[in-house]
C-alpha cells in the first residue's frame, strides 16, 4: 500500500478489476435503463387504461342516477295513489257515518210522532 491508502496497481491484474468494475457499472447502467423503461411502459398503460375507463365511468353514473331518478318517480306515484285512495276512504267514511246518522235521526224523529 502506498502512502494515499491505496494499492499499486499490477499489470494485467488491476486492468481485469478494472474492467470488472466497468462491466458490474455497465450492467447496473443497463439494469436502470430497463427499470424506467418497464416503469415509463407501465405508467403508460395505466393512464391509457384510465383514459378508456372514463367513458364507461361516466355511462355506468348516467345509467345509475337514471335508475335513481326512475325509482323516485315511481315512490312519488305510489305515494300520491295512496293519498288519493285514503281520501277516497276518508270521504266514504264520512258519508257512510252521516247516511247513518241521517237514519239515526230519521227514525227518533218517527218514533216522537
Amino acid at each position: 500500500m502506498d502512502s494515499t491508502g491505496s494499492f499499486p496497481k499490477t499489470g494485467s491484474g488491476s486492468t481485469a478489476a478494472d474492467k470488472a468494475a466497468e462491466a458490474v457499472k455497465d450492467g447496473v447502467r443497463t439494469t436502470e435503463q430497463g427499470l424506467n423503461t418497464a416503469a415509463n411502459s407501465v405508467a403508460g398503460k395505466v393512464n391509457q387504461l384510465r383514459d378508456q375507463a372514463a367513458p364507461a365511468l361516466e355511462r355506468a353514473s348516467a345509467k345509475a342516477q337514471e335508475i335513481g331518478r326512475k325509482g323516485m318517480d315511481a315512490l312519488t306515484d305510489a305515494s300520491n295513489q295512496i293519498r288519493d285512495r285514503a281520501l277516497q276512504a276518508s270521504a266514504a267514511a264520512v258519508s257512510y257515518a252521516k247516511e247513518g246518522l241521517n237514519k239515526s235521526t230519521d227514525r227518533g224523529a218517527n218514533s216522537l210522532r
